[in-house]
């Protein structure tokens, strides 16, 4: 099984499930809430939505509170269906990187949300052409992402539940983002406190 495949099916598992579906709200460090705040405040009211790597849907749920039409996407079938259960029908099973972007509808924003530390490099110009492919022009996009030179394994839902982070440099991101015909508006990069370790996080607010 390949290190993608790997993170897949640790993320289809109950453990994730569960571990996820606990959260249900958006808990949100001071830079990343105030980042994912005024990616918000850049949008029309009741702007369409489409948060890829749903998880078990909080953040579509955080954004419909908020008046906005927000619909989700993730690889894993437990997910979706957790997501479903807690916050309504508004979430699709779809692995992104088998997909060719081709929805039925255009959306006004994509959320990525610690979803392309995931991604292998090799397809990751792929993956942010399907993001522009989603959008309606003018669109926005927000990603938060793991920041750095080093990939390494996390073991946080198990030993037998590894998931391998792919981690970016920023100026690296924004290159390939800028490349695949985006504006970025605002970056910006900060650590967040673990207790196995500090990770350098970072966000970034782009526009088509």
């Amino acid at each position: 099984m390949d290190d993608s495949k790997k993170t897949i099916s640790s993320y289809r598992s109950k453990q994730a499930v569960d571990v996820y579906a606990r959260k249900l709200l958006p808990e949100r460090r001071p830079p990343l809430r105030m980042a994912f705040q005024r990616f918000l405040e850049n949008l029309q009211p009741r702007a369409k939505i489409l948060d890829i790597g749903c998880g078990t849907g909080k953040d579509v749920g955080y954004m419909r509170s908020q008046g906005y039409e927000a619909f989700g996407l993730d690889v894993s079938e437990g997910m979706v269906e957790a997501a479903s259960r807690l916050h309504g029908d508004f979430f699709s099973c779809i692995n992104i990187l088998e997909s060719d972007f081709n929805l039925s509808e255009k959306f006004d924003a994509v959320t990525a949300i610690a979803v392309l530390q995931h991604i292998p490099k090799s397809e990751i110009r792929e993956i942010i052409s399907g993001f522009r492919i989603l959008l309606n022009d003018g669109g926005h996009l927000f990603i938060f992402t793991k920041c750095g030179d080093k990939n390494y394994w996390d073991y946080r839902l198990g030993p037998e539940h590894p998931r391998l982070m792919i981690c970016y440099r920023l100026e690296e991101l924004l290159g390939l983002i800028e490349g695949g015909g985006f504006e970025c508006l605002e970056h910006q990069t900060f650590v967040l406190p673990r207790e196995s370790r500090d990770e350098e996080w970072m966000t970034i607010l782009a526009r088509c």
